[in-house]
């Protein structure tokens, strides 16, 4: 697939059909708020286009969970369907153009999203855009070391299964404590039941004979956990959190 470019950060095509897709699914999507799961979702997203697009997405404001909302506050504006409901008037053509093919082929626009999805992904793991936990951050035998004990703790399929079953007893479904990606959303059947699996303890606080609680454990996708690895000083998902949601 082949992104719509366009200058000065205009709404692509596929920013669109993202945008639409979500709003549709949250109709009149007036109560979603900017810290929700499916904007921090839609904002993750549109991120990854804009690095396709302009080869960055530095500035903390671009595409932005702030954004989002805005975006779908244009949307009710435009939706015949919710007139009592007072919208932004900031809707473009395109807007406009792509609700009125979609609103009576919500499926349709779902399908397009979930490949326009799964473009975005392979692209970023295919760029090695996330750089591998084994690099040059990380010299000596203490800090090998570290990784390693760390790396045991956060492969122990036991205590992984409990936190996972749990989890989805609870939610219903396995996301990104960081991000909101859903592996299963984007890769259907075969993404079902997969995520990775964090230690949220402090390096400086661990033990490799200490015992692992469920509330130690943090559910990420594969991109965040990298990122929280990337540095010597890990990031917390908290911190983590906040560097998405700028």
């Amino acid at each position: 697939m082949k992104f719509n470019k366009s200058k000065n950060h205009k709404w692509s095509k596929e920013e669109t059909l993202l945008a639409l897709d979500v709003y549709f699914r949250n109709r009149p999507a007036t109560k979603l708020k900017t810290e929700s799961e499916e904007l921090r979702n839609l904002s993750h997203f549109m991120r990854l286009i804009q690095l396709e697009i302009i080869g960055n997405a530095d500035t903390p404001t671009l595409r932005n969970t702030a954004g989002m909302k805005m975006k779908m506050g244009n949307l009710v504006g435009i939706d015949p369907k919710f007139p009592e409901h007072k919208g932004l008037s900031g809707a473009s053509k395109q807007d406009k153009k792509y609700f009125d093919l979609y609103v009576n082929n919500q499926e349709e626009l779902s399908e397009i999203v979930y490949e326009i999805k799964k473009v975005l992904v392979n692209a970023r793991l295919e760029k090695n855009l996330v750089p591998d936990i084994d690099d040059e951050d990380y010299v000596g035998k203490e800090g090998k070391e570290i990784i390693r004990i760390h790396r045991t703790r956060e492969r122990d399929p036991k205590i992984i299964k409990e936190k996972k079953e749990k989890t989805l007893k609870e939610k219903g479904k396995l996301v990104c404590e960081a991000c909101g990606f859903d592996f299963e959303e984007i890769y259907g059947e075969r993404g079902y039941g997969y995520i990775e699996c964090h230690h949220k303890i402090g390096v400086s606080n661990m033990n490799e004979d200490d015992e692992t609680k469920l509330e130690d454990l943090a559910l990420v996708c594969s991109n965040c956990h990298r990122m929280i690895h990337r540095k010597k000083d890990w990031l917390t998902i908290k911190e983590l959190k906040e560097i998405l949601s700028c």
